[in-house]
């Protein structure tokens, strides 16, 4: 019996006649039958490249030995709503019901879709139920069911160790769903892993998982990750502990998230209130739109029974309790204030205070031109209570000298602020030249009260230097006018970081840090109708330093803001002129003003 197969027209079968092989018996496959030579063993069908379409009125069709897909051939199987199982009382050896070493797909084109494959009792410690894939083979389940047997010995209703892509049907009914163990490669468009009785989709080490779709639910652990995740699309993680990540495993966002996704996340290690986020990727490369401000996307900590959104950052995807930008806690007694250097919201109002300590929480880059970074902090602390610093510069001016505008900077350390020692000054905006990737602070802080404009430091003539007082995100080029910020990490338009950048539309800055803004240019956002002055696209940064007291020479950076790059030159005079060796006039100018004599 054979009759054409409809899917046979819809997918690309070079191997194969247009004809399905009927089944309706173990007989009627066409393959060799290879008795086993041991009674702990199991006897074998090879099958050779065809399509086989189960007969519909067959009930169930039970084996004496599992099906061997050898490599090189290329096989079908169309369900038609029938199963396949196999005739054991007990556990054996290679007991389950397909083994692959070439290319399987299992399909089932009945109205109903019932067709399954029941696993056989696999007494293996780390074979299959329904379906073993060994390394170099591949399955591809585009519908139907792989049902388990649930017994200890036989952990998976489907084992991979080759490669496994899921289009449709369902995984159910043993320990784990699917086992990816290392090496293989897994994909998961669609479907559902569900009713396992430990893990729906076990993840192990050397794994390469990637999910985008299909619903995961029904398991203790819907998906157990020992290796990182690559999520996109419309994936359905239902229930509190969906998607388990042990050992610091990260998902990887490397696609698009639908507006329907749903993602929950269990984590090894809870959110605590000194510890409110952490990142699920640091090399994510596409995040939705929006998706710092909705939650399709939720983390549950089971131990504390809460369920937090999740939220962009810098194309990273962080989990986060609701926390504020400077917070407080406690720590074997003593008091800790807490500064995220990289809010995504607003900065809370706080009181007055003395602590214990202090912590940043801000990574910096440190190599080549990227060591400069801003900074501002809502509490004094001197210099020399800085950890990880080299230098810190305060911003002494904006002039124009020949059509071109200089930033001048000095070294606090030659400005004593806090009495006779150098201090960084609370809300007010520096540059940090960093010697460490963190930035640490030497004994106990007095926090200020936030001032009710704290985000307006100073203001030189039409410039102002600020740093925001919450995360902004410019939408468009109007709002951005006349505003220049200095780039900290890398992005697609900038590959260079610690960088000042012109900011345009999909620009972002988190509070904490200093901008440069021309008055005139920012108050005509969105409908301008007065003249805008003319802004440079690069502006010259002077440093202004010291030797013996008198201020001779300076070091120019030149800050371009259309390309981003910030380099650190050699030394120049005052007059502009380089410097071969050691600077000895005793007098430098700036332009026509003198700056010391």
């Amino acid at each position: 019996m054979r009759k054409l197969l409809a899917s046979v027209l819809l997918l690309s079968f070079g191997a194969f006649a247009n004809e399905a092989i009927i089944v309706s018996k173990e007989a009627d496959f066409s393959s060799n039958f290879t008795p086993s030579m041991s009674a702990t063993e199991s006897n074998y069908l090879t099958l050779e490249s065809n399509v086989y379409q189960l007969y519909e009125a067959a009930g169930t069709i039970l084996l004496s030995g599992y099906l061997y897909v050898p490599q090189g051939a290329e096989v079908v199987i169309d369900l038609n709503g029938v199963s396949i199982g196999r005739q054991l009382n007990g556990s054996i050896k290679n007991g389950t019901i397909f083994v692959v070493e070439g290319k399987l797909t299992i399909q089932d084109n009945s109205e109903k879709a019932t067709g399954c494959i029941l696993g056989g009792k696999e007494s293996a410690p780390l074979g299959a139920s329904a379906v073993l894939v060994k390394k170099g083979g591949s399955l591809t389940l585009a519908g139907g069911t792989l049902q388990g047997n649930d017994e200890d010995k036989s952990p998976a209703a489907l084992n991979v160790y080759g490669s496994f892509e899921m289009r449709g049907g369902t995984v159910t009914g043993d320990s784990y769903g699917v086992r990816a163990d290392s090496g293989s490669t897994v994909t998961v468009s669609g479907g559902a892993i569900q009713g396992n009785k430990t893990n729906g989709l076990f993840a192990d080490k050397g794994s390469n998982v990637s999910i985008s779709g299909g619903e995961f639910s029904g398991n203790i652990y819907f998906v157990n990750a020992f290796e990182d995740i690559n999520i996109s699309g419309n994936p359905k993680f239902i229930d509190n502990s969906t998607l388990v990540l042990n050992d610091d495993k990260k998902i990887n966002v490397v696609g698009a998230l639908h507006d329907d996704a749903v993602i929950n996340i269990f984590s090894a290690n809870p959110l605590t209130d000194d510890q409110p986020k952490k990142a699920i990727s640091g090399r994510s490369q596409y995040i939705v739109g929006g998706l710092d401000t909705i939650g399709i996307i939720k983390y549950n900590d089971l131990n504390e029974g809460e369920t937090y959104q999740l939220y962009a950052y810098d194309k990273t995807l962080m989990i986060k309790k609701e926390y504020p930008a400077i917070r407080f806690a406690k720590k074997e007694g003593k008091s800790i204030v807490i500064v995220d250097g990289d809010y995504y919201g607003k900065v809370n109002s706080v009181a007055a205070q003395s602590v214990d300590s202090a912590i940043l929480e801000r990574k910096f880059t440190v190599t080549g031109d990227g060591a400069y970074s801003t900074i501002q902090l809502p509490f004094d602390v001197e210099v020399d209570s800085l950890i990880g610093v080299k230098n810190v510069y305060n911003f002494a001016g904006i002039e124009e000298t020949d059509g071109k505008f200089k930033v001048i900077l000095k070294n606090v350390k030659e400005e004593p602020k806090c009495g006779k020692r150098a201090c960084i000054k609370a809300y007010k905006s520096y540059i940090l030249e960093m010697g460490s990737t963190e930035l640490k602070f030497r004994g106990s802080v007095q926090i200020e009260k936030t001032p009710q404009a704290y985000y307006v430091t100073d203001t030189i003539g039409d410039w102002v230097i600020t740093a925001p007082d919450r995360y902004y995100e410019w939408s468009s080029d109007d709002y951005a006018v006349g505003a220049y910020g200095f780039n900290a990490r890398t992005s697609d338009e900038i590959s260079s970081v610690g960088k000042f950048v012109k900011l345009g539309a999909g620009a972002w800055m988190p509070p904490f840090r200093a901008s440069i803004f021309n008055l005139k240019a920012m108050q005509q956002p969105g409908g301008i109708t007065k003249p805008v002055p003319v802004l440079p696209e690069s502006l010259d940064v002077v440093i202004v330093s010291s030797i013996g007291g008198n201020e001779e020479t300076t070091t120019i950076g030149r800050i371009d803001t259309r390309t981003g790059t910030f380099s650190m030159e050699r030394d120049f005079d005052i007059k502009g002129r380089k410097l071969n060796g050691a600077p000895k006039a005793r007098g430098a100018y700036y332009g026509k003003k003198v700056l010391k004599k």
